[in-house]
């Protein structure tokens, strides 16, 4: 069975195949599959919308998130940095996502990345996030979705040097573009980061075999 990324824009991706995975769902397109995992990195309100995690749910669907997330939506399960969900179809594991410098995302909010592990796949999704020493010890894997856009996330120079330690098999940018000095992040990622990227448009879908 094949895994089908895709992104929708901003932050927001879904990961289709032996189960459906949605991530920060935000401004979501035309939708045909319900949600068996909704995944939220923080409270802002570009990566947690109540309207679209309405959109996507059915009566089985799962929300993971951390607490600040859960207690606003009333409803799923607080994930916490390095603890982990295992279901029948996939492995979720909460990765810690925060900025070094600045007080956005401060570590002690408990902001998430995820580790997601379907159909013999390890899809790393960064959250918003700086380079930081978590990312060194991630283990094997296969696409890593990196913020790349500066300003409360890592800029598409730092995200290349995380590929470097990373070392995803690909990478795919993402939070760039909604200011007009980040428009060409994605393209400038691409040229430095050592591994095959694709630079995705709102509604592109890339797929796995």
């Amino acid at each position: 069975m094949a895994l089908e990324i895709q992104f929708y824009g901003n932050s927001s991706f879904s990961l289709v195949g032996g189960a459906a995975i949605y991530i920060d769902p935000w401004r979501l397109g035309k939708l045909e599959i319900g949600a068996d995992f909704i995944l939220v990195s923080h409270e802002h309100g570009n990566h947690f919308s109540p309207m679209d995690i309405e959109r996507i749910a059915v009566p089985n669907t799962r929300v993971l998130g951390p607490a600040t997330v859960i207690d606003s939506l009333g409803q799923g399960k607080v994930l916490l940095p390095d603890r982990e969900l295992l279901d029948t179809h996939v492995r979720i594991k909460g990765i810690p996502a925060y900025n070094r410098r600045s007080e956005i995302h401060k570590k002690s909010d408990k902001g998430l990345g995820f580790i997601i592990e379907i159909l013999g796949k390890r899809i790393y999704y960064a959250g918003d996030t700086d380079y930081i020493a978590e990312m060194e010890g991630l283990g094997p894997i296969d696409v890593a979705l990196l913020p790349v856009g500066g300003g409360s996330v890592m800029n598409y120079r730092e995200a290349a040097q995380a590929v470097d330690v990373i070392r995803p098999k690909l990478a795919i940018p993402y939070h760039y573009g909604d200011r007009e000095e980040t428009i060409l992040a994605g393209e400038s990622f691409a040229s430095r980061a050592d591994c095959i990227v694709r630079v995705l448009l709102p509604g592109d879908k890339i797929t796995l075999v």
